[in-house]
């Protein structure tokens, strides 16, 4: 359940022993759909999380719940929304609204792996009417997509069916073939 396609902007860098690293010189972020080794172990996330801390920059404490709760969640771990929220409650210490937008979608899909169908729409809500406020139209569609799943499986169909016909255009002259699939 949950396309989690939203894109994972990592403000981290990998070190050799798989500890994620803030990366506080203001780079560019990149994008990317990684495992993240030793993300799970004890000490590095620890390190991560005093780093984070200790630098007094919200968007690398973000990102440092966030690949957490990313991590935590591909794995099973019930533990990724409690560390999503922490991500989203640093993302508007920081004002970036991008991040924020990305958060409360992955709080959706947090929610639907639960099956608290009702709160996991309101965050895809949420996150889609962000990401239409920013511009970001295919996040906003992915969010569409995610909230029509939901309405399929509740057994909703016409409601979903009408969600993904409105999200398939944008799909289709984008030429995102696993959204038009999706759709």
């Amino acid at each position: 359940g949950g396309v989690m396609a939203m894109t994972l902007p990592l403000a981290r860098d990998l070190a050799p022993s798989g500890a994620l690293r803030p990366r506080l010189s203001g780079a560019p972020q990149e994008h990317a759909q990684v495992a993240v080794p030793g993300v799970l172990e004890r000490e590095p996330v620890e390190r991560t999380l005093v780093e984070a801390e200790a630098s007094e920059d919200s968007d690398a404490l973000g990102a440092a719940y966030f690949v957490m709760g990313w991590a935590h969640g591909e794995v099973g771990k019930e533990s990724a929304e409690p560390l999503w929220q922490r991500s989203l409650e640093a993302y508007r210490r920081s004002g970036n609204l991008v991040r924020q937008a990305g958060i409360l979608a992955n709080l959706g899909v947090a929610c639907q792996w639960e099956g608290r169908w009702e709160e996991a729409l309101a965050y895809y809500e949420q996150g889609r009417v962000q990401c239409v406020k920013l511009g970001d139209t295919v996040n906003a569609e992915v969010a569409r997509i995610n909230m029509a799943e939901i309405l399929t499986d509740r057994g909703e169909l016409a409601e979903a069916e009408e969600m993904l016909v409105a999200s398939l255009p944008r799909f289709k002259a984008l030429k995102y073939r696993y959204f038009v699939g999706a759709c």
